[in-house]
C-alpha cells in the first residue's frame, strides 16, 4: 500500500511538472532595440547628423536564466540583420523564469567584412610582395558586445513579454569607426551598383582596422583585403583604398604597385618612376572626391582633411610642371605625375572648360571678403565662353573607360599599357561619345607645361 501511494505521488508530481512546463513554454519573449552610432567621420556628420542607426549588420541576441546559485549559461536566440534604421527584433517562447540578455554585433554582409586588426608590424613578404602575417580570419573575436543586462539596469533579470532595449549606442571608439566605415562603404557600393551591374564591385571586400603598417594603408589586389593604418582613419583614405579595389577588378598588372611601394617607401612621389603608379594613385585620389559628392547628393564636395581645396578644378600648368625637373618639363613626362592625371580627369569632367585659363591661378573671394589666390588651380573666367570646347563627361563616363566594349574594338579591361596619356586617351576616344581626335589633341595641349593654349584661344 505504501509503495502504491508513493508511485501515485510520483506520477502526480511528474504530471504537475509537465503541466507547469507546458504553461511556461507558452510565454512569449520579444527582445528589440536599435543599434546606433555617434559618427566619427565628419563627412557623415555633415550629411546625416551626429547619430545614426547602423543598417545591415548582424545582431546576435543571447539569454541566460536565473538559477539558485546565480545565472546559467548564455544561449543564442539567433542572428539577424538590422533593418534600414538599425532596429532589430527577435521572439521566442520559453518558461517564465527571469532572464538576462546580451546583444552582440558583427560587421559582415555579402559585400563587406570588417575586422579589428591584431598584427602590429609587417614581418615577411610573399612572392608578390604582400605581408604574410595579415591574413583575415572569421572567428568570433570579431563579434562586439554592445549590451549586457549584467551591467545594469536589469542585473536581476527580466520578465517575459516585450523587452525594448531602446537605442543601443556603440561605445568603443574602434567599433564606432567600424560602424562608420560600414555605412560609408555601403553607400559607395550602392552608388556603383546603381550605374549598372558592370560597374558594381565584383567581390566581397574585407577591411582590417586598426593596423600598424609603417604609416601606410593599402589594398591587396590578390584577395580584396584593405589594411588601414591606425593613424590614417579618414574618409579620404577609406574611399581611396576602396577605389583601388574597383580599379584592380578592371585592370591588370596592379601587383607591381606593391613592389614600387617596397622599393620607394610609398607610391605618392611627386614624379613617379612609372606611369602605372601615377595613374593608379591619381585616378583613385580624383575619384574619391567625385564619389564623396555623389553619395552625399552634392552636400559635401571635399574631405575634412583634403589634398585639393577645389578638387573639381583643372590644375595650372605651373603647378603640374613643379613636379618635374627643369629638363623634364614636357608633356611626355606629365603622365608620371599624379597632378597630371588629376588635372586630366578634371579637364574631361569640368562643366565650364571653355572658361579655364591654365596659365593663371584661381582667385576667389574668401570668407573674410578678401581676394584669395590658389596657385594649384587654374583660373576660371566669368566672361569667356566657347561652349563647343566643353567636354562635360561624368564620373560614370570616366569609369566606363575601364570596361570592355567589344563592338567598339575594346575586348579587354584596362591594362598597364593603357596607363599613360597616349593610350588612355586613345581608349577614351574609342569609348566616350564625341571625344574625337581633335579634342584629344586639345586636351594634351592643356596639360603641357610648355604651352600657353587655352580652350577659347
Amino acid at each position: 500500500m505504501k509503495q502504491g501511494l508513493w508511485n501515485l505521488i510520483a506520477v502526480v508530481f511528474c504530471l504537475t511538472a509537465v503541466t507547469q512546463e507546458f504553461a511556461f513554454a507558452s510565454e512569449k519573449w520579444t527582445v528589440k532595440g536599435k543599434i546606433m552610432v555617434q559618427h566619427v567621420l565628419p563627412e557623415l556628420t555633415q550629411v546625416f547628423g551626429g547619430n545614426g542607426g547602423v543598417a545591415g549588420i548582424t545582431v546576435k541576441v543571447s539569454a541566460r536564466s536565473k538559477i539558485p546559485l546565480g545565472w546559467g549559461t548564455w544561449n543564442s536566440w539567433g542572428k539577424l540583420p538590422t533593418r534600414t534604421d538599425g532596429s532589430f527584433e527577435v521572439s521566442e517562447k520559453h518558461a517564465s523564469d527571469r532572464r538576462q540578455f546580451k546583444v552582440e554585433i558583427l560587421f559582415d554582409s555579402d559585400k563587406l567584412r570588417i575586422k579589428e586588426g591584431q598584427e602590429t608590424a609587417i614581418i615577411k613578404f610573399d612572392s608578390k610582395g604582400f605581408p604574410l602575417d595579415l591574413d583575415f580570419d572569421l572567428t568570433d573575436k570579431d563579434w562586439h558586445e554592445v549590451h549586457n543586462d549584467k551591467d545594469g539596469p536589469a542585473d536581476d533579470g527580466r520578465k517575459a513579454g516585450v523587452i525594448n532595449l531602446g537605442d543601443i549606442f556603440i561605445k568603443r571608439t574602434v567599433v564606432k569607426k567600424h560602424a562608420d566605415v560600414w555605412m560609408l562603404y555601403h553607400k559607395v557600393f550602392n552608388a556603383f551598383a546603381g550605374y549598372g551591374s558592370e560597374y558594381a564591385f565584383k567581390k566581397k571586400v574585407a577591411l582590417k582596422y586598426p593596423m600598424k603598417l609603417g604609416s601606410i594603408s593599402y589594398a591587396n589586389p590578390l584577395n580584396n583585403n584593405l589594411y588601414i593604418d591606425e593613424h590614417w582613419f579618414d574618409s579620404n583614405t577609406l574611399i581611396h583604398e576602396l577605389m583601388h579595389v574597383w580599379v584592380y577588378e578592371r585592370s591588370t598588372g596592379e601587383d607591381s604597385m606593391v613592389w614600387q611601394a617596397i622599393k620607394h617607401g610609398h607610391t605618392h612621389q611627386d614624379r613617379e618612376n612609372t606611369t602605372l603608379v601615377a595613374f593608379q594613385e591619381g585616378f583613385t585620389e580624383w575619384s574619391t572626391y567625385k564619389i564623396l559628392k555623389e553619395i552625399t547628393d552634392g552636400k559635401v564636395t571635399q574631405f575634412d582633411s583634403y589634398l585639393y581645396k577645389y578638387p573639381d578644378h583643372p590644375l595650372t600648368r605651373n603647378y603640374i610642371g613643379e613636379a618635374l625637373g627643369n629638363d623634364e618639363r614636357v608633356l611626355a613626362n606629365v603622365d608620371y605625375t599624379e597632378r597630371g592625371w588629376h588635372s586630366l580627369f578634371n579637364i574631361l569632367t569640368f562643366p565650364y572648360l571653355d572658361r579655364v585659363d591654365f596659365n593663371k591661378p584661381l582667385t576667389v573671394i574668401g570668407t573674410s571678403g578678401k581676394v584669395e589666390t590658389h596657385e594649384k588651380f587654374a583660373f576660371v573666367s566669368l566672361f569667356t565662353s566657347c561652349a563647343d570646347k566643353r567636354l562635360g563627361y561624368t564620373l560614370k563616363d570616366i569609369l566606363g573607360v575601364f570596361l570592355k566594349y567589344p563592338t567598339k574594338g575594346i575586348t579587354a579591361y584596362m591594362g598597364t599599357r593603357d596607363m599613360n596619356f597616349r593610350n588612355f586617351l586613345d581608349r577614351a576616344g574609342a569609348i566616350l561619345a564625341g571625344f574625337e581626335k581633335e579634342k584629344i589633341k586639345q586636351v594634351k595641349l592643356y596639360l603641357s607645361p610648355n604651352r600657353v593654349d587655352n580652350p577659347c584661344t
